[in-house]
């Protein structure tokens, strides 16, 4: 009895503890999506709204535009999306908190 008991409450604590765990970084070939996006940290009190379109530099980054909510207000702004040859993805803005930011996988 006592052995089930502690297995499922040890169960019960990972399952709870399960959203929390850390996402190792995005390394796909495929171009970060939306989703990517949401999970930054935006300075001040803005967030994600969606992608508006990409376009690639001639340096082989992208500049994304996109749609913010700051307040009240959509604001249009961009951010610059580089991938390195590790493949990770690195996103670098003015509106990030923490610039350069590595793109995380979701879980």
């Amino acid at each position: 009895m006592k052995k089930t008991f502690l297995t499922g409450l040890i169960f019960l604590i990972v399952l709870c503890f399960q959203n929390s765990a850390f996402a190792g970084p995005y390394t796909g070939t495929v171009f970060p999506s939306d989703k990517h996006f949401e999970a930054f940290d935006y300075s001040s009190e803005s967030s994600f709204l969606k992608t508006i379109g990409k376009h690639k530099n001639q340096d082989n980054s992208y500049t994304v535009y996109f749609l913010m909510i700051n307040g009240r207000k959509t604001v249009t702004s961009t951010m610059r999306v580089l991938q390195l040859d590790t493949n990770y993805w690195v996103a670098v803005g003015d509106d990030l908190k923490r610039s350069p930011s590595i793109v995380q996988n979701l879980r």
